[in-house]
């Protein structure tokens, strides 16, 4: 089977029409064209020249040209680029050359990268990676929505194997269209776009989404010449394919919505639907996302499951364009077809006469095809993400200025050391989320690395798209705590202050010997430290001593608070032995105390003096500190307990103060001692006397306003050592003794008794009065409020003090 009329050219070296270089022409021995959808193509061709010095800097990565003639007509070209050049053997007049051609886009290959995009759709990203790699020449139509990418890497693939990725997975198919000056790479996500075989016919009539075409004969084994072009073979097949395709993944934003998709194929009359893949994860994050994502991706496994293979002589069939079949016995194949998969093969054997005697003399073109119906929505296979096998270091980023940069999920931004383009700032990553030690509901852990912190970064099932923060290290910039390994036994959780100098931490330290734990903040110097007590441990791991079992102290204020009562005690409970409020010592202790008071208002009452009320004692002993069932504070210790104030001290209660000691009770003071009592005030000695001694100064005993009784069961001695004695009464005075008396009373004298004896001489110098002055009194008054609530125009409460004073 010969074709008279067909012919081959080649030329190479130039780059287009406006280029002053003048292409080098060869002679096309033979030549193998594979070009497929989603791929680069790729010509192979054997070449003569008389010239058997081609300078090769000339040709390689230079425009070539390939042409296929019928007749005096271009049938098509082939426009690309030279990729390899070979020189082979040299004949008589001519040498043999070997040319691969590929299309610009097959230069991505010879790039890779380890590039991050934020927020762009598909179509920029390949934009961008196309025109990073000077390819120019194509058309992106995007038919369908494709929403931006909040991180999308590339990360260990060449930038063809990159863009081809991103192109499979949002459904985008490419082929090539050539001319005679150029080629040009056209994407789509709608394959009907590329059109078909051009035509002028009417096309009214067809089946519905299919293109117009020129037909293609279908015409098996025609014997000479073949008049025509046409398909020699056509085979046509069906296969069982994966039916439907379901899909789930997860985001942490909405944690319990399982995203599940689920795609079923058409024309699947005599299939079974129940043929089900189903892939987890679907490498999407919103339902918008995941419905294109699984259709796409059960189009891609269902591209072969009705195909055609044909073979033949028309030039015209090229991935992607689609036609019409025409001339097959079986009429259903009589229709719409669409390239996906065509090589081209030719012998031109006139231009080898001079270097074979078998030559033939004349031109052989033929084609094999994989062919697709027009209708199918065809998908490329969807090539594998990279998968990252292990964790990879990382530092923390954000604004100038800022040490803490996260958002309301505790997410960071990173700077990967293989990122040539972050700035190391806010823009270099997306957020990135924080493995944390403890996560709940609105509880757990919560550390955030920090600006400048190097730290482990993860990926979810391996996938560079999906980070995740699982650690953080140390390096030379930000070395550790304590020096190592000269402080190896402390351990610690120390942070820093956000843009300062100070810092709050947790001290572990497991010194053999000299345990101790300690929570510092260098606010106010507060520090709480628990066993052995030391100074901050030096480089070679040694301390000063400070004390043994725990000290809480601040620079600043401290307080105490407990809702439900405080105990302090210093009674031994080796090793925490007992129940937290093991009151036994003290609530004994208060009994006791309760006991003497019984005992002695009893003594007083006896006395005929004012008792102590020791009802609120009891009452107070037990329902407030037994148990601690009321909020009260009790204290009790074993040796004795100390209250002493550089100034002053303040003892006070709005019912009762109590003070009561098994033995002595001493009150000292340097200047004045005074007691008050707004009712009465009771003082009784019991078993011994009692003692009011003025040292240096006078002593008053006044009853201002009422009676006063000075009574002794034996001798009553008023004396006057160094001056006088006064007696004085306003009304009358009495002296008696055994009936004995003398009465001054209204300014006469009365002496009664049954003798009078006059043991000195007695002079009579007539009448005589003395004028005593009398001291005034000006009743005391006090106003109180024993509810607590100050007084108003007052600043303090006055309180009502009943005190009781006992000597055994």
């Amino acid at each position: 089977m010969v074709q008279t009329d067909l012919r081959f050219s080649f030329e190479a070296g130039k780059n287009n029409e406006e280029s002053e270089t003048t292409p080098i022409t060869f002679d096309v021995v033979e030549f193998k064209l594979e070009e497929a959808l989603n791929e680069p193509f790729v010509l192979e061709i054997e070449l003569l020249s008389s010239d058997a010095n081609i300078n090769f800097d000339k040709l390689l990565d230079q425009p070539a040209l390939f042409t296929i003639w019928q007749g005096g007509t271009a049938v098509r070209y082939v426009r690309g680029l030279i990729s390899n050049f070979s020189q082979r053997e040299t004949g008589f007049r001519r040498t043999r050359y070997h040319a691969v051609v590929e299309p610009m886009l097959s230069r991505t290959r010879l790039y890779s990268d380890w590039e991050i995009f934020q927020q762009q759709s598909v179509p920029e990203i390949v934009g961008k990676v196309l025109k990073a790699d000077r390819v120019d020449n194509y058309i992106l139509n995007a038919q369908q929505p494709h929403l931006s990418r909040e991180f999308c890497v590339q990360a260990d693939e060449t930038d063809l194997q990159f863009i081809q990725r991103l192109l499979a997975e949002e459904s985008f198919v490419y082929r090539f269209e050539h001319g005679e000056q150029n080629h040009q790479l056209l994407i789509t996500d709608v394959i009907q776009t590329f059109g078909s075989l051009s035509s002028t016919e009417d096309t009214e009539g067809q089946e519905d989404n299919a293109p117009a075409a020129q037909p293609v004969l279908y015409q098996p084994n025609p014997a000479g010449d073949r008049p025509q072009p046409a398909l020699r073979t056509f085979a046509y097949q069906e296969k069982v394919r994966t039916a439907r395709q379901t899909q789930r993944d997860y985001t942490f934003k909405n944690p319990r919505y399982d995203q599940q998709q689920m795609s079923i194929g058409r024309h699947m009359p005599a299939q079974s639907t129940e043929y089900e893949r189903y892939d987890y994860p679907g490498r999407y994050k919103q339902d918008s996302v995941g419905v294109p994502f699984t259709r796409t991706r059960l189009q891609s496994l269902r591209r072969d499951a009705r195909t055609a293979t044909a073979s033949g002589d028309d030039a015209r069939i090229q991935p992607g364009v689609a036609f019409e079949l025409t001339g097959h016995p079986r009429g259903d194949l009589n229709t719409f077809w669409r390239p996906v998969r065509v090589e081209h093969k030719g012998q031109q054997h006139t231009s080898g006469e001079e270097e074979a005697a078998s030559a033939q003399v004349s031109t052989h073109y033929e084609q094999t095809a994989e062919l697709v119906p027009a209708t199918t929505e065809w998908k490329a296979e969807i090539p594998p993400k990279p998968h990252l096998h292990g964790p990879e270091i990382a530092h923390v980023v954000g604004p100038v200025g800022e040490e803490i940069f996260t958002d309301e999920y505790g997410r960071v931004k990173v700077q990967f050391p293989w990122d040539r383009i972050g700035g190391f700032d806010e823009h270099s990553t997306c957020w990135i989320r924080v493995a944390q030690n403890w996560a709940g509901a609105g509880w757990g852990h919560m550390a955030l690395p920090r600006v400048g912190q190097e730290v482990i970064v993860d990926f979810l099932d391996g996938d560079p798209d999906q980070p995740i923060i699982t650690g953080r290290t140390y390096d030379a910039n930000h070395p550790t705590p304590y020096r190592l390994p000269a402080l190896k036994t402390q351990q610690t959780v120390k942070s820093k202050e956000h843009k300062g100098t100070g810092y709050n931490e947790l001290l572990i330290d497991d010194t053999t010997g000299e345990i101790k734990t300690q929570l510092h903040s260098t606010h106010g110097a507060t520090q709480l430290t628990l066993g052995y007590l030391t100074h901050p441990r030096r480089n070679d791991g040694t301390g000063d001593g400070r004390g043994e079992g725990f000290e809480l102290r601040t620079d600043d204020w401290g307080a105490i608070r407990a809702a439900k009562g405080l105990y302090i005690s210093t009674d031994e409970r080796q090793n925490a032995q007992g129940k937290q409020l093991d009151l036994q010592e003290a609530i004994d202790n208060l009994q006791n105390a309760l006991g003497i008071a019984q005992q002695l208002a009893q003594a007083a009452q006896t006395a005929k003096a004012i008792p102590a009320e020791v009802q609120d004692q009891r009452q107070q002993l037990q329902e407030v500190y037994t148990d601690l069932k009321a909020s009260g504070i009790l204290s009790n210790s074993v040796a004795g307990t100390a209250l002493a104030s550089t100034r002053s001290a303040q003892v006070s209660a709005n019912q009762h103060v109590t003070i009561t000691s098994g033995k002595n009770t001493d009150v000292s003071a340097a200047k004045n001692l005074t007691a008050t009592a707004a009712d009465a005030v009771s003082i009784v000695a019991v078993q011994q006397g009692m003692q009011l001694i003025a040292n240096q100064g006078m002593m008053q005993v006044q009853a201002q306003h009422g009676e006063m009784n000075i009574i002794a069961d034996k001798t009553l001695k008023i004396l006057s050592t160094h001056g006088k004695t006064e007696i004085a009464a306003q009304k009358e005075l009495l002296l008696t003794c055994q009936g004995a008396y003398i009465k001054l009373s209204g300014g006469r004298i009365e002496i009664g008794g049954t003798k009078l004896d006059l043991k000195a001489p007695f002079n009579a110098t007539g009448s005589a009065t003395i004028n005593y002055a009398m001291p005034m009194f000006t009743p005391a008054k006090a106003a109180f409020n024993l509810t607590g609530t100050p007084l108003e125009q007052h600043e303090q409460t006055l309180t009502r003090c009943r005190f009781f004073l006992f000597s055994e």
